[in-house]
């Protein structure tokens, strides 16, 4: 999968990747859930940016079926490994 976040590429950082359930407009926001391969300082930097200040995400995946989600949103968390 290939992630691009608030414009930025990121192929191949990706490796997991749970995808928001469908949402018609008048639907309550839903969560994604994104692993990547290591430690991203453009991605973390835009956790907490700004109170209320929307991010654009876009995953692009799919060797037979193609898919793309293109979304926007608030990085709320963050995991690390030790």
């Amino acid at each position: 999968m290939n992630l691009f976040v608030d414009g930025r590429g990121y192929a191949g950082h990706i490796i997991d990747f749970t995808p928001p359930a469908h949402l018609d407009e008048e639907q309550e926001s839903t969560e994604i859930s994104l692993l990547l391969t290591h430690y991203c300082p453009d991605v973390l930097a835009l956790w907490g940016v700004v109170e209320g200040a929307r991010v654009a995400f876009i995953v692009r995946g799919g060797a037979v079926n193609k898919v793309e989600h293109v979304m926007h949103g608030l990085i709320t968390a963050k995991e690390t490994e030790p």
